[in-house]
Order: C-alpha cells, then sequence, then structure tokens
C-alpha cells in the first residue's frame, strides 16, 4: 500500500473492503444522489465475496482518476461516478494502511461503507455512513492493478483450445504465450472472417480471445497502455452489462435469435458464432455477439480472412455429385468413388494450390487421407471440382 498520506495516482485498480473482504464490481449504470433527502443509491455496485472473481471479472477493474487533491472520478464498465450522481468523490488516507471514500454535500460529511455487516454473505451493496457509524466497514484496500493476474475465463473449448469473447473498459495486450485476439471483419456463406490484432487494444473494444488453457491463470493479460491495435472495421458488438437483480437497475441487451449470433460450438464441435438455444435470455456481460441479418446462416464458423477471401471466389466452382463421395472425421477424409464412375482421379488441393493428396480410385473404391491441418480444400476429379471445409 502507498506510505502515510499518499493517495493513489490515477490508474487501473481493484478496491476491496478491508473489513468484509468484498470487492466492488460495476454491474450497471443507473445511480443517483438525492442532496436534499440526504439519500442515494449505489446499487451499481455488487460487492462480492468471491476469491477468483477478481482473476477474470473486468466489470472489478477501477479507474481512478485524480481530479485535485483528495478529489477522484472512479470509472468502469464505460461509466463513472461522476456520470451516476454527478459529484466527484474523496479519497481519504487512514494510517497510511487503508482508505475512506466519500463526499460532503450541505456541510455533512458521508462515507462510502459495505452495507453487509454479516461476513458470511457474498453479494452486498454499498450504503453511506456519517461520522463512527459502520466505521470498520468503511475502510477499503485500493490495489494496483498488477498485484495480482487477470486473465480471460473460456467459453467455448474445441480441440486443446478455448475461445471467449470479451468486452473490457481498460485497454490490454495478451501476457500468456501463445494466446491471440481477433476481430471480426467480415460474415457470409457459413463463415465469420478474423483478423488477428497485435499490440495494446483500445478501451471499449469487443474482441474474439483464443487461449492456451483452461484457467485465467492460463490466459493472462497485461492491462494499461497506450492503445496501438488496429481494430478498424470489427462487426462484434459488446456488452457491458447483464443485470437482473432489480427493477429499478434492470439492464440487459436481450438476445434475438434471428438476428444476433454468439460464440459456441458448431455441430462439428468446432468453435463458431451460432444460433443459441431458447436458454439464453439476455447477453451475458463484457462478452459481444455478431449483428446480422434475418436471413443469416445458424451457423458462422471461424475462418481466417484468407480463407474467406478465397472461398468467395471459388464459390461458383462445379461440383459432380456422382463421381466420388466424401466423408470427414477430423482431419481424415475418406473419398469413395460410385459404382456406376470410371476409373476416376482424385486429388485434393489447399488454398495454396499444392496437392497434399491424390490417387486413382476404381468403381466403388475408397481411399482415406490424412490432410496437413484444418481449413478450406478443393477436391478435383476429371472434369469437376468441390470445395469441403476440415
Amino acid at each position: 500500500m502507498p506510505a502515510a498520506a499518499a493517495l493513489p495516482p490515477t490508474g487501473y485498480y481493484r478496491v476491496q473492503n478491508q473489513t468484509t473482504k468484498r470487492y466492488t464490481y460495476v454491474r450497471d449504470n443507473k445511480g443517483r444522489i438525492d442532496v436534499g433527502a440526504t439519500t442515494a443509491d449505489y446499487d451499481a455496485i455488487w460487492l462480492i465475496k468471491d476469491d477468483e472473481r477478481p482473476h477474470y471479472d473486468p466489470s472489478g477493474i477501477i479507474r481512478l482518476i485524480q481530479k485535485g487533491g483528495s478529489r477522484y472520478d472512479i470509472e468502469a464498465q464505460g461509466t463513472s461516478v461522476y456520470d451516476l450522481i454527478e459529484m466527484l468523490p474523496s479519497i481519504y488516507d487512514v494510517n497510511g494502511q487503508h482508505y475512506r471514500i466519500g463526499g460532503t454535500s450541505n456541510g455533512m460529511t458521508k462515507y462510502l461503507c459495505d452495507g453487509e455487516a454479516n461476513l458470511e454473505k457474498e453479494l452486498s451493496f454499498p450504503r453511506d455512513a456519517g461520522g463512527t457509524a459502520a466505521q470498520n466497514r468503511q475502510r477499503w484496500d485500493i490495489f494496483p492493478v498488477d498485484d495480482m493476474y487477470f486473465g480471460i475465463k473460456p467459453e467455448v473449448t474445441s480441440e486443446g483450445k478455448g475461445y471467449a469473447t470479451f468486452f473490457a473498459d481498460f485497454p490490454y495486450t495478451t501476457q500468456s504465450e501463445g494466446m491471440k485476439m481477433y476481430t471480426v471483419v467480415k460474415t457470409g456463406n457459413g463463415m465469420a472472417a478474423l483478423r488477428e490484432a497485435t499490440g495494446v487494444i483500445p478501451e471499449g473494444t469487443p474482441m474474439l480471445m483464443e487461449c492456451t488453457g483452461a484457467t485465467p491463470s492460463d490466459n493472462r493479460l497485461t492491462i494499461g497502455g497506450t492503445a496501438s491495435a488496429d481494430v478498424d472495421g470489427n462487426l462484434l458488438t459488446g456488452v457491458y452489462f447483464n443485470n437482473t437483480h432489480s427493477t429499478r437497475h434492470w439492464n440487459v441487451v436481450e438476445y434475438d435469435a434471428a438476428t444476433m449470433r454468439v460464440l459456441g460450438l458448431d455441430a462439428s464441435g468446432k468453435p463458431a458464432f451460432i444460433t443459441a438455444g431458447s436458454d439464453l435470455k439476455y447477453i451475458p456481460a463484457n462478452t459481444a455477439y455478431i449483428k446480422v441479418s434475418a436471413d443469416a446462416d445458424a451457423e458462422l464458423r471461424l475462418v481466417s480472412e484468407e480463407e474467406f477471401d478465397s472461398s468467395s471466389a471459388i464459390d461458383g466452382i462445379a461440383a459432380d455429385d456422382n463421381a466420388v463421395s466424401i466423408d470427414i472425421n477430423g482431419l481424415d477424409i475418406t473419398v469413395t468413388a460410385s459404382a456406376t464412375s470410371a476409373p476416376a482421379a482424385v486429388e485434393i488441393i489447399s488454398l495454396a494450390g499444392n496437392t497434399v493428396a491424390k490417387t486413382v480410385l476404381q468403381p466403388s473404391e475408397s481411399a482415406t487421407f490424412t490432410l496437413p491441418s484444418h481449413g478450406l480444400y478443393i477436391l478435383r476429379t476429371p472434369g469437376a471440382a468441390r470445395k469441403f471445409h476440415l
């Protein structure tokens, strides 16, 4: 913690009540303060006791902006304390070990406290108190964000990799080796084209994250820095809130199966933007979705931008469905000639134009090939061709 009388400089932090050990999370952008009635609504801020949550929930990353002396604005989730109550709170040092957060109006000073005295409860909400009321719950610890790791919690897993959409109100870049960050730049023909982004992602940018492990500890981010990544043309739409706790703070984005696609697994078990089942009513907080037209495909498999463009370029290739049939299992493809066809030369070509498999099949004969990687391929037989995707 900072030394006595030191106040936190502008930066990113986590805030925890010193007595109850509940961390703060911004779950809504609605609030008010009635100076005349000396009442306030702080229920946009949740206080949660959960040792794992601070490592992956972006709503718990708080930006403190020093405005002069002890006055601060407190930002998170695309909103701020000033936006909510049109006042700037003050942060006061307590013996160089903890802080109090409060404000003065009409000669009366009140301090923010954890409104729940029961230390066992998982969820609570802030309240204000004057003087020594609830004094032990007026003390807050303010930890620099780097004091503990922050990582991505995968939403889906396929073939040893995890994937998640991520929408946060802070800049960041990947820290764990092997992680990748993508925007979605094109959709169509049952595909969503990904463009990899490198550098520092700007705050408020929805992204698709490719993870190397199953837990946030495996998929760490570095929070902060100056935005440098190219995220132009991004088709992802981010959502900060999914708050159904009370009517007053109801703040959701309803899921529409006709015009939205969310991250999931397609029929073959591969990551895709899909039409969700009836159990999804609202888009989860701090995730993203793709807006689509009402006639869009139910599943949009993830492909590179190059593969998307190449696939579009060969849409006109003729297909002879009578010459051979194919069966795909992972990276294996089995090609079977029809019983009535003449001996057929079969060739499988990658998008780069390389022949990866070649044989001649007699009528009713089959051959199985293991292809080098997932992606789009072209199967050529005499006088015809078809494209297929592994």
